[in-house]
């Protein structure tokens, strides 16, 4: 995995079709193993090098702003079919438009195309996979649980922090 520089952004899958993009591997690493439904498959973490990502498909060695030129016309044409879109992939630092955002540490790509990014021409140079053994998953769960990482921290509403409560389990000393 190359050195991180600040501009690799973790990006998960459990056996789903999900890319979901963040900037903590912690948060990618939570998102990888919590899924119980799937606890029997492998699952992978993705490092992105947003830069690289940009260079090699806007020729622009820069993280997007979501209001920027080369973005615009991605975004439109996800809501407008009609509009002319740019056939590539870029790597977005988003705005936090709100607490959920801020606390999943969000960041995007947008697709201008229907090609898997790690089918895209130089994948190998941006994208880096580190595959997460099944037996692995709830060691790895309770790891990222202890260092605060969990449902309710990354959802954090009355629903989530519900559920996580609903979970544990109280003994008073007698």
């Amino acid at each position: 995995m190359p050195e991180s520089d600040g501009s690799l952004w973790p990006s998960i899958t459990g056996c789903r079709p999900a890319y979901l993009t963040g900037r903590s591997p912690f948060v990618a690493t939570f998102f990888a193993v919590e899924d119980a439904a799937h606890k029997n498959y492998d699952a992978a973490i993705y490092a992105l090098n947003p830069m690289r990502l940009n260079e090699c498909q806007a020729a622009d060695n820069i993280i997007f702003g979501d209001q920027s030129g080369t973005v615009a016309p991605l975004f439109k044409a996800g809501f407008r079919p009609a509009v002319d879109c740019p056939g590539i992939v870029v790597g977005v630092g988003g705005t936090e438009h709100d607490v959920r955002q801020m606390m999943q540490q969000a960041a995007f790509t947008i697709h201008g195309i229907e090609m898997p990014i790690n089918s895209l021409p130089e994948a190998a140079s941006f994208l880096r996979t580190v595959r997460i053994p099944r037996e692995s998953k709830e060691s790895l769960l309770h790891a990222i649980t202890l260092l605060g990482v969990r449902g309710s921290s990354l959802f954090p509403d009355l629903q989530n922090l519900a559920e996580e409560l609903k979970g544990i389990t109280f003994t008073l000393p007698i």
